[in-house]
């Protein structure tokens, strides 16, 4: 470009050139740096590109031209300027400063010119380094020009190369030069090559004013010792590895954040890595914000970051923390952070439910803390907690366990029922004495008055200006600070020239200054110029942090740039660090106290403008702001586009499994809909609605109020299930007989005339309803598989197929239909070749291992039950996973692979810890327990089931708590504890009752509770007793000998016991046969717990050497196990 020739000292004329003399000087080195250029050139004509940096270059030249810098050169999309030579100014170091604020000001006019169909914006990184060099010509092969070099240069090149875009980065010696004219905030250190040392580097914040430190707080720490001791300690304590929770609560001024402050401040001290996430007022109903927040800034990424870009930093972040894991769990990280995913990932999370979403979200977040944790002590801090949203909440508690390695601080303020409320409860709940709360009180006349003091630059605060402020304010130090700010607007403290004293005088009478601090606020605010008042009110309406580009399209003010110079002067706004340029208002109380000023008819009016411009700016990337939209559009009433943008974010949430915000989202919707529409819905619509509230609802536990809603969907969808227990039986009878009708005729199908995504909607609607009468009615059960089989194979086949094939499987095995059991699993392994994807493949082996474990082929069963739970656990669906991973335990432990059995049963209470699912945590001890009971260790086996049983009980379900306990009761009776034993045994009996149990279930029960009547009936003294229990038990040997229909491994339990009884009855070769039968079938299933069960009962009664000589062999083998256990626990 020939208005950018290569070369040094574009501005020395030949003049000076010629008289110049090489010399040592102190200068300030600017360099900035243009960056996005990249982006632009790529949708830019060359010719088109090179216009507009010539555009750029010029601007920003102008503005160190006007301080009387010297350009020193331009480099690609680099410019070096130099403040201090050959012209030297006792302030050069300021005029550098003062020319990188107006060059990143200029940006925002610059970037404005640009065409917004080209969606890209260029933003600056400036470095600035102030120390000697020397200065002269550098003489060149065309030419000699002016120059400087040497060790300052190199710094700065450096510390611009540190800043991030938007950033002013400073080293030391020009924060000490400027420090009374600018804010600064330690950015850390920035590695220099070729120095020893890192050089530290300052962020530039803002110009200061005369009245700095009264107005814009101190710098004194007053009347806090205690709780800064109690922090610093805590930081202290997490560098020595051992970390914790402390809390820091109060009403709003009170100092949290300035404590927080402190924390930061020497945690960087310390070199301990801090994590931020800030929650706000208007970010309640958006899920996992502060989460959001924070983990975006652990990965570096910007708002303003194209979408690959955005996963690139995330994908790079979390690999540097978890290489093995981050390919699992990137997809959900990404998708819960709303980053926008590659194909593959995208096909991974596409490929779940709402809750295997949920499952994953808190597994990987919780992982991902793990991982920082073992990589460094960390801060993880989060702001203004009591503006949680709820899944927020749940994630917070999901990863405070990790509390013993992190240091979770976290500022609220503290009301009865809220955020801050549960999260301290849970943090007691989680171990109370890693807690420590900081409950910041008012500050006591006497503190109040040395905070003015340092404020105001006093030793002793006068008389007058003490009773003004101190009393007044009450103990809060931020009314103090705005008490003083007021005084000085209004023209009451005034300095004295001579003495240096600041003192009250005329102007306003300060008796009739506000008494409450939204009161100062207001009445500091009514101050300001019309510009500034008009972008303050603008401002307040987008929400506590705002984009300068959102707010210029917005607000009505005829110069936005000069009324937020003038909101930074007097404090009400800060410029925030990054990308796109954006402000945040300076406390919570101000954004608020200016909202709550503004009439609600034009308030209305400005959040209307505000969801418009959004659509506008964001039309490429609009999805990321469906909450704020949906936020905005609610409170302008304007109910058409709000249920639009709430619906959408409806399904955002309930995608990521934030179901408390996804049903609030929804009835939100709903009503918006309502006064919008009135009630002109079409049926599927709102059947999809129902639906989704119905499997929030779900996953939330309220299984009453999700089935009322999946029910509606059904009805509207006009699938209504039937409601009475006769007609549910009706209904099954129709639904097995159109099965049988479309087995034989296959063109024949009662649903084909359907519209296949109303088909599609009922199976979606009927897979909950599944989950739900799983745990409560096996009828209704079976209604809806029979019904989602009928419907699926009138589709295209599809994961939905393949789910009602393995649950008509699992059914017709637990009623003893084993040929037809055996078909559906088939089908649905020819039919997972036809769906295709890991999850196909995962359903269809399951159906098959469930069918090959009936049939009693134990060796198939478990190949297809391992290449299912593998399968299941790639596709990331954890649910199956942790049912399919049941059985293939079972099998390990009747096989007498202990090991491998205890291992399984510690991964899934780690997945169950770390996805927050209860059963799935549960299911892991009562693993644990049945390999610890086979490998002789009885009381750790007892304590495991045991909590495995309290977990059950918790989440009430009765299939999981059954087999459990009997497990448990028949551990008992190895040991000869029949009191323990029976109580469970009843316990079960009076469950299967309750709940109309049967199939699978039973065998567990029965095999127990005939042990108990065996043993109770060779203690008999009494004949009659004797008889009578022996009748039992046979009655109860005749129904697991039926159970034989449904398991192989019901017939040993079955002879073993017929063996016993007909022992018992004086028929000792009917005895022996039976045993003998029991013990044949073992060994043919290779199950050697079965066989040993058989072995010692037939030594106990029978009085066998034989057999008690192959038990014991049993035991050896088995308790031999132990040292490898001990290892992988």
């Amino acid at each position: 470009m020939r208005s950018r020739d290569p070369g040094p000292s574009l501005q020395v004329g030949r003049e000076r050139l010629a008289s110049t003399q090489e010399e040592r000087r102190v200068v300030s080195v600017l360099f900035a740096d243009l960056t996005g250029s990249t982006p632009l050139a790529e949708r830019l004509d060359p010719e088109d590109m090179r216009g507009v940096l010539e555009r750029f270059f010029a601007v920003l030249a102008r503005e160190i031209l006007k301080l009387d810098g010297t350009v020193d050169k331009f480099v690609g999309d680099e410019i070096m300027a130099v403040f201090g030579a050959p012209v030297a100014h006792e302030d050069d170091a300021a005029r550098a400063v003062t020319a990188a604020l107006e060059m990143r000001r200029s940006m925002i006019v610059l970037n404005d010119s640009l065409d917004p169909r080209h969606e890209a914006r260029l933003e600056l990184r400036i470095g600035i380094n102030t120390g000697e060099v020397v200065s002269g010509l550098l003489a060149g092969q065309l030419q000699a020009a002016y120059t400087v070099v040497g060790d300052t240069v190199n710094t700065a090149k450096r510390i611009q190369g540190a800043a991030r875009p938007g950033e002013i980065l400073v080293g030391e010696r020009t924060r000490q030069a400027t420090s009374p004219l600018f804010t600064y905030e330690d950015a850390g250190a920035v590695t220099a090559k070729g120095k020893a040392a890192p050089v530290q580097a300052y962020r530039v914040m803002r110009e200061s004013d005369a009245l700095t430190r009264a107005t814009t707080g101190s710098r004194l720490l007053v009347g806090r010792e205690r709780e800064r001791d109690a922090l610093l300690g805590a930081i202290r304590r997490l560098s020595d590895g051992a970390g914790g929770v402390v809390a820091i609560t109060g009403d709003p001024g009170i100092g949290k954040t300035r404590l927080l402050a402190e924390a930061r401040e020497a945690a960087g001290a310390a070199g301990i890595p801090w994590l931020q996430g800030q929650a706000s007022s208007n970010g309640q109903s958006l899920s996992y914000l502060p989460f959001r927040d924070m983990l975006r800034g652990f990965a570096s990424i910007d708002a303003a970051d194209r979408d690959d870009v955005k996963w690139t930093k995330l994908e790079r972040a979390v690999r540097d923390v978890l290489p093995a894991e981050a390919t699992d769990i990137l997809p959900f990280l990404g998708a819960a952070l709303a980053v926008p995913l590659p194909a593959d990932a995208a096909e991974r999370v596409a490929a779940l439910d709402g809750d295997g979403m949920r499952r994953q979200v808190l597994r990987s977040v919780f992982l991902l803390f793990d991982g920082i944790a073992r990589r460094a002590p960390t801060v993880v801090a989060f702001e203004d907690l009591h503006w949680f949203d709820r899944s927020s909440e749940q994630l917070l508690a999901h990863v405070l366990p990790l509390a013993h390695r992190l240091l979770f601080i976290w500022t609220g303020r503290r009301e009865s029922g809220s955020a801050v409320d549960r999260a301290l409860r849970a943090s007691r709940d989680g171990g109370g004495d890693q807690l420590t709360e900081i409950a910041l009180a008012p500050l006591s006349a006497d503190e109040s008055e040395i905070l003015c003091c340092d404020l105001l630059g006093l030793t002793v605060l006068p008389a007058g200006l003490r009773d003004a402020v101190v009393r007044r304010a009450e103990g809060n130090p931020f009314f103090c600070q705005e008490i003083l700010r007021t005084f000085r607007d209004i023209g009451a403290l005034k300095r004295g020239e001579d003495d240096g004293q600041w003192s009250l005088v005329g102007g306003d009478d300060p008796a009739t200054i506000p008494t409450t601090i939204q009161g100062l606020i207001a009445a500091r605010v009514d101050r300001l110029s019309e510009d500034a008042r008009e972008v303050a009110r603008v401002a307040s309406v987008i929400g506590r942090t705002f984009s300068y580009r959102l707010l210029v399209t917005v607000s009505g003010a005829a110069d936005v740039t000069a009324g937020l110079e003038e909101l930074e002067r007097q404090a009400v706004v800060r410029p925030r660090p990054g990308g796109e340029r954006a402000y945040g208002f300076a406390h919570a109380l101000v954004q608020e106290t200016v909202y709550g000023g503004i009439l609600v008819r034009r308030r209305r009016e400005v959040h209307a403008r505000i969801a418009a411009a959004m659509e506008l700016l964001y039309e490429g990337r609009i999805e990321e702001h469906y909450g704020v939209l949906a936020y905005h559009y609610a409170q302008a009433e304007n109910w058409s586009k709000a249920q639009e943008y709430l619906f959408r974010v409806g399904d955002q949430a309930l995608r990521i499994a934030a179901d408390a915000e996804a049903v609030e989202h929804y009835e939100r919707a709903l009503d918006a809909y309502a006064r919008a529409f009135g009630e002109r819905w079409d049926p599927f619509e709102r059947a999809a609605v129902e639906r989704k509230i119905g499997e929030a609802r779900y996953r939330l536990g309220e299984f009453e109020r999700a089935t009322r809603h999946l029910d509606r969907a059904l009805e509207l969808l006009r699938f209504r299930r039937p409601r009475t227990r006769t007609a549910v039986r009706i209904s099954i009878a129709t639904e097995v007989l159109r099965q049988a009708v479309h087995r034989l005729v296959p063109a024949i199908s009662w649903s084909a005339r359907r519209p296949p995504e109303i088909k599609v909607a009922a199976l979606q609607t009927l897979w909950f309803l599944q989950f739900i009468d799983y745990a409560k009615d096996l009828e209704r059960l079976l209604y809806d598989i029979l019904r989602s089989l009928n419907i699926a194979e009138s589709t295209t086949p599809s994961h939905g197929t393949l789910r009602a094939y393995f649950g008509m499987t699992f059914m017709c095995h637990n009623i003893g239909l084993r040929g037809m059991g055996t078909r559906y699993a088939r089908m649905a392994d020819r039919m997972a070749a036809q769906v295709g994807g890991t999850l196909a493949g995962a359903i269809a082996k399951a159906s098959t291992g469930m069918d090959h474990l009936a049939r009693g082929d134990w060796d198939a069963a478990l190949a297809d039950l391992h290449e299912s739970v593998n399968g299941y656990y790639a596709a990331g669906d954890l649910e199956p996973w942790s049912g399919t991973i049941t059985y293939e335990h079972m099998i390990l432990v009747a096989r007498g692979r202990l090991a491998e059995s205890l291992a399984i049963a510690d991964e899934v209470e780690r997945t169950g810890k770390t996805t927050r699912d209860r059963r799935i945590e549960s299911v892991g001890p009562s693993l644990r327990g049945h390999s610890l009971s086979w490998a002789g260790r009885h009381a750790e086996s007892v304590a495991d089931y045991r909590r495995a049983l309290a977990g059950y009980r918790e989440i009430g379900d009765p299939h999981f708590y059954l087999p459990a306990a009997a497990a448990l009761a028949q551990a008992h009776l190895r040991v000869n504890e029949v009191a323990e034993a029976r109580a469970l045994v009843d316990e079960c009996l009076a469950l299967m009752r309750e709940h109309r149990i049967a199939g699978w279930w039973l065998t567990w029960v029965l095999d127990p509770q005939a042990g108990i009547l065996l043993r109770d009936a060779a203690a008999a003294s009494d004949e009659a007793q004797r008889r009578r229990l022996l009748a039992q038990a046979e009655r109860v040997c005749k129904q697991l000998r039926k159970q034989g229909r449904l398991s192989e491994d019901s017939l040993v339990a079955a002879f073993r016991h017929q063996g016993t009884l007909e022992w018992l009855r004086g028929r000792p070769d009917r005895a022996r046969a039976a045993w003998d039968r029991s013990i044949a079938i073992a060994k043919r299933l290779g199950a050697v717990t079965l066989e040993f069960e058989t072995r010692e009962a037939a030594a106990r009664f029978g009085g066998s050497a034989a057999d008690r000589e192959a038990a014991e062999a049993i035991t050896r083998r088995l308790t031999t196990a132990t040292p490898a256990i001990a290892s992988a626990s």
